[in-house]
C-alpha cells in the first residue's frame, strides 16, 4: 500500500483546536513524520496532520509554499540560522 501525503499544503487550512485550555488556531501541516507513519500502521491512505502555531508562524508558512526561492536563499537562511542560535539549548 503506498500511503499519499497530506492534501493540504503548509498552512492551507486553518482550523480551531482545543487542547483543554481554550481554543487555539491550527493550520495544516504535511512536513510531519507521523504523517507517514501514521498511514503506514493504520491503513488510512490520506490523513491530514495540523499544528497550533502563532499567527506570525502560520503567515511565513503560507508565503514559503508560495515564495520557495525566498526561503531557500542564502540571506533568509543565515536569519533563521542566526535565530535558531539564539534559542536555550534543547534535548540532546
Amino acid at each position: 500500500m503506498r500511503a499519499s501525503t497530506s492534501r493540504n499544503g503548509p498552512a492551507a487550512t486553518t482550523l480551531r483546536i482545543d487542547f483543554g485550555t481554550g481554543p487555539t488556531t491550527g493550520v495544516a501541516n504535511p512536513w510531519r513524520a507521523d504523517l507517514l507513519t501514521s498511514s503506514h500502521s493504520t491503513g488510512i491512505r490520506t490523513i491530514d496532520t495540523c499544528t497550533a502555531l502563532p499567527a506570525p508562524m502560520r503567515v511565513l508558512m503560507k508565503l514559503a509554499a508560495r515564495m520557495p526561492a525566498v526561503f531557500a536563499s542564502s540571506p533568509w537562511r543565515g536569519i533563521t540560522h542566526a535565530r535558531v542560535r539564539r534559542l536555550p539549548p534543547g534535548a540532546e
